[in-house]
């Protein structure tokens, strides 16, 4: 059968925590799943052979190398292009899942038409520490102004990126805006389009040393210089 759910996975140099990534993926409880892979022109050949293996022990990992460097955001964009399923979630490379997230967030999206975003409550390590939980969001007005407007007053890591989301909303909503910042902007279109929902008992662990957590480096990879890079 084709996959009901796809986990799009932009990589780029981490070999190691790639792996465990993909197989939090294939650990899931949710059977019915593909693992789309962009390696985003690597330099580190080990990611190659990670990926490789991974999808060759497994049907369900599709691994694509780019010939050339997209840049984050052209990579997060090119996973969800490449991927098949009628639900579709982002999941970083460094990052990984409990077993039951695709589960519950797929029962409760399946259960409600109106919510755009599900995802489970995000908690963040540093050198291999737990270091917080990220307060659930859960924005439920009725208007899509007022969730708009919730949104962006509680927004700071922003952990609903990586919830579960229908892919045809994604693909009609513009996908992974070319800009910095592009993440809460995608956020805050879905929540123009449905509610978004914290499933508090299944989480997503993130680490708080990728490209995201340095604000400087991620603005020059959009070609932003100087003072626009340190302060956009």
């Amino acid at each position: 059968m084709p996959p009901l759910v796809s986990v799009g996975i932009p990589a780029y140099n981490r070999p190691e925590s790639l792996e465990r990534a993909v197989r939090s993926v294939l650990d899931q409880t949710h059977r019915r799943l593909e693992v789309v892979i962009s390696d985003d022109a690597s330099t580190d050949i080990a990611v190659t052979h990670v990926a490789r293996r991974l999808s060759e022990d497994d049907s369900r990992v599709r691994y694509v190398r780019q010939s050339l460097n997209l840049g984050h955001d052209r990579n997060y964009q090119r996973v969800l292009e490449l991927a098949e399923g009628n639900y579709f979630m982002w999941l970083s490379d460094d990052d990984w899942l409990d077993p039951g997230y695709v589960e519950r967030c797929l029962a409760a999206l399946q259960a409600d038409h109106g919510l755009a975003i599900v995802w489970g409550t995000a908690r963040y390590y540093r050198d291999g520490e737990r270091v917080i939980d990220e307060r659930p969001m859960d924005l439920g007005a009725r208007r899509p102004g007022l969730r708009v407007v919730s949104y962006f007053a509680r927004v700071s890591v922003n952990g609903p990126l990586f919830g579960l989301m229908r892919r045809s909303d994604l693909l009609a909503a513009g996908g992974f805006p070319e800009v910095p910042a592009g993440d809460w902007l995608l956020v805050a279109g879905m929540a123009a389009r449905g509610r978004v929902l914290t499933v508090r008992d299944v989480h997503l662990h993130r680490s708080m040393t990728g490209l995201g957590s340095r604000k400087e480096e991620l603005a020059r990879s959009f070609g932003l210089t100087g003072g626009w890079a340190r302060h956009h």
